[in-house]
């Protein structure tokens, strides 16, 4: 079987005198010394590179200033870091779940976690049912879209009812790792305040059906219109 061969031309530098190889495509072209760095035309045969015309060494040294003004420019430019790691500057947001109240985290398809006193966190499972935290961790995501949802209650005469929310992004990587500890360990990941996609209002209204007596949200108009509403950027409802 036969090979292909590349023909090649064997320069020299006129410059520092290195003597080295460039493909016969490249005769007639301009190209650098890969030792000393400086131009030179490169020969149609094999012999000395010739120094470039003076107009072609204007249009290089144009072309050096100007790639090396960028450069500088871009290294002047503060790098903008954006930090998912739990900042509980955001933490002054909320500091501890408050027994009274009940928190669900959601990501963009369904709820996945929920506290209220004495229970604690709980897992929802694919079923719909609840189970603990602590002792199903492996059903959870490591990393996703999440966010903390708490539901601010208050008794009425005919129970209790949701009358505000107020809404939290938390860090998208090793988050729901959290819900194995302390219940107030997940308030330690989040980032900032946030608003609901439609995705997430439709599994908050879902988690909403599953858990409440409908009168709870449906009957609080706020609450209600802002769920079945475009709003997706409100981050606290009340």
């Amino acid at each position: 079987m036969g090979e292909f061969l590349v023909e090649v031309i064997k320069v020299r530098c006129p410059a520092c005198k290195v003597v080295m190889k460039a493909k016969m495509e490249y005769a007639g072209r301009v190209l650098r010394c890969p030792a000393c760095k400086v131009p030179f035309i490169v020969p149609q045969t094999d012999g000395e590179g010739r120094e470039p015309p003076a107009h072609v060494l204007m249009k290089l040294a144009d072309m050096e200033a100007t790639k090396k003004a960028q450069q500088e420019e871009e290294a002047s430019i503060p790098h903008v870091v954006i930090d998912e790691t739990p900042a509980i500057k955001a933490g002054s947001l909320l500091r501890q779940l408050h027994r009274k109240n009940r928190y669900m985290i959601l990501d963009n398809q369904r709820m996945l976690a929920y506290w209220e006193a004495v229970k604690g966190w709980q897992l929802s499972t694919t079923g719909g049912s609840l189970v603990p935290a602590k002792n199903n961790m492996e059903m959870l995501p490591r990393q996703g879209d999440f966010r903390l949802v708490e539901l601010q209650m208050e008794e009425a005469d005919d129970g209790l009812k949701i009358v505000a929310l107020r809404i939290y992004q938390l860090a998208r990587q090793y988050t729901l790792t959290k819900l194995s500890g302390d219940e107030n360990d997940i308030l330690t990941t989040i980032i900032s305040e946030s608003g609901l996609q439609r995705s997430q209002k439709d599994a908050l209204i879902q988690a909403l059906k599953t858990l409440f007596l409908r009168s709870a949200w449906a009957g609080v108009p706020k609450i209600y219109d802002y769920l079945l509403g475009n709003d997706g950027h409100s981050s606290e409802i009340s």
